[in-house]
């Protein structure tokens, strides 16, 4: 009974590279390229990366710098009545907000945002006055940003 469970789970591992390398060439003969992404045996097709903005605030230094730690997750909301933007998307660390999405890619994070998505603390870099954080988000969006740049909508 149990070489008949091992036997299965193997094929069903093998079956799963299959599907992986097939879905790949597929997509690079479309010109579109990715490699899925796998998190807490989840599967995301995009992996992605940005820089807060406004981590400079000081309630926000303050509040990152003494919280937040690499791989803490994130969430990123809409923030339509922002005064500086409607486009504006927040990015919240147990629900206290930590930056923004930078200006110039939140067309893209507010489709991103309506999918399957996770998002964490990618890295905190901080030499005494400057504060730099990198969030990293996997998702399931039908575009990866580069081909969302050179869509034609």
């Amino acid at each position: 009974m149990g070489f008949l469970v091992v036997l299965i789970v193997v094929i069903l591992v093998i079956a799963l590279f299959i599907w992986l390398k097939y879905e790949i060439a597929q997509n690079e003969a479309k010109g579109a390229y990715y490699r899925p992404v796998f998190s807490s045996g989840e599967l995301y097709e995009h992996l992605e990366y940005f820089n807060l903005k406004g981590v400079h605030r000081f309630k926000r230094k303050t509040y990152i710098l003494g919280n937040c730690q690499e791989l803490d997750a994130v969430k990123l909301k809409h923030e339509p009545n922002n005064e500086y933007s409607d486009t504006a998307i927040m990015v919240l660390h147990n629900g206290k907000l930590i930056g923004y999405v930078p200006d110039d890619e939140t067309e893209f994070y507010l489709e991103v945002i309506k999918s399957d998505y996770k998002a964490y603390i990618d890295f905190i870099d901080f030499d005494g006055s400057y504060l730099d954080v990198s969030v990293t988000l996997k998702h399931n969006y039908k575009y990866c940003y580069d081909d969302y740049l050179d869509k034609d909508f």
